[in-house]
């Protein structure tokens, strides 16, 4: 089985150190962060099997940054981790490919432990596909 590698992109340092320590939790290391669409791209050849994405980024927002992952790594996860709440940005999301849309809440870190990362333990996948 391959480690997985994952990228965390998000503008709020706050948030990214929170994502971490879930990470981290989880068992999930490598990761790499980044503080814009820009850099995750530049990085993609990093081959992450897991992006954690903000959609509501500084300069290009998120589901530009998506369509852009599913275009140069299709197989790539590709996980929205957004405070924004709107059913039609969600809908755009998961057309152009994310796997999950979750919100940035105490709620949404249940979801993306027991939804997401749980099919990544201790850092290897753990599912098909």
């Amino acid at each position: 089985m391959a480690r997985v590698k994952v990228f965390i992109v998000d503008d709020d340092p706050t948030f990214i150190k929170l994502l971490e320590r879930e990470l981290t939790r989880a068992k999930l290391t490598p990761y790499e962060a980044y503080l814009s669409g820009e850099e995750c791209l530049a990085n993609l050849h990093h081959k992450p099997k897991l992006v954690l994405l903000d959609f509501s980024l500084l300069g290009l927002n998120g589901l530009d940054v998506l369509k852009a992952i599913k275009e140069k790594s299709p197989k790539t996860d590709v996980v929205m981790i957004t405070a924004v709440e709107d059913a039609a940005v969600e809908a755009k999301c998961r057309e152009a490919g994310a796997r999950h849309y979750i919100h940035k809440s105490p709620d949404g870190l249940e979801r993306l432990r027991e939804k997401v990362l749980s099919d990544y333990k201790g850092g290897f996948l753990s599912f098909l596909g």
